[in-house]
């Protein structure tokens, strides 16, 4: 209903959308309504900046900057608010991502819960990562970045008064350097010219956006120093 309202472009549904006229640019937005407010291992604040963060990741971005919307309650305590506050910018300063602009929005009583928190942000894709949801494959591994429900359980226990023999926490992280992590290095990834070359790199089956160098079997050792960048006769092999 809402793509067709807006004259929205049709193909798979992503976290992060590729900006017109800039396939390098990767924006996203998220609003966050979570009750309670804080709960084991995070709030609604580091929230908001993770989930933003990571749906940027998962379209192979780095964040480049952060908006900030809230919508407050009349009120609520000023404590809790500057608790909310705090721990946003903490999450983003860890993140590594500026928030650069904002609104805030104050409503009657009981018209929202507390406070309920928008971010927007916009992130560049590394130049060796194609990811996108529309490349998954059956039989494709699934990498996780921990337990599945984790922080979902955790907050409805906490809503909720559920106990447990066990103390539980929200996983809540950003997860774009473990993204960044999974693109080829640039050494690894270069081939020289200067050297003959057994086989050609080749596509791999399960990514077909992504490039995967030859093995150590079929490529003839390249004389570039392994420390310094690429002399002007290596190309390389990742587009």
């Amino acid at each position: 209903m809402v793509l067709p309202s807006l004259a929205g472009q049709e193909g798979p549904l992503e976290d992060a959308a590729l900006l017109p006229g800039h396939p390098d640019l990767v924006v996203s937005t998220d609003s966050f309504v979570v009750h309670p407010l804080f709960f084991p291992g995070g709030d609604i604040g580091s929230l908001a900046v993770h989930g933003t963060v990571n749906d940027l990741a998962m379209r192979g971005a780095w964040p480049l900057a952060l908006s900030v919307a809230l919508i407050v309650e009349e009120g609520l305590p000023l404590p809790e608010l500057r608790s909310v506050l705090q721990s946003l910018g903490k999450a983003a300063r860890e993140a590594e991502v500026p928030v650069i602009t904002g609104d805030t929005k104050v409503v009657e009583r009981g018209a929202v819960d507390k406070v309920f928190v928008n971010t927007t942000g916009i992130g560049r894709r590394h130049p060796a990562l194609r990811l996108s949801a529309a490349l998954a494959r059956p039989g494709d591994a699934v990498l996780l970045s921990g337990p599945i429900g984790l922080h979902g359980i955790t907050v409805l226990s906490t809503r909720e008064g559920l106990g447990f023999n066990t103390g539980i926490a929200s996983d809540s992280r950003p997860l774009h350097r473990l993204v960044h992590a999974l693109a080829p290095s640039a050494h690894t990834s270069t081939r020289c010219a200067t050297r003959p070359v057994a086989a050609s790199p080749r596509r791999s089956t399960r990514s077909p956006a992504m490039r995967v160098p030859p093995s150590r079997s079929t490529r003839a050792p390249c004389p570039c120093p392994r420390r310094s960048p690429p002399p002007a006769t290596c190309s390389a092999s990742i587009p």
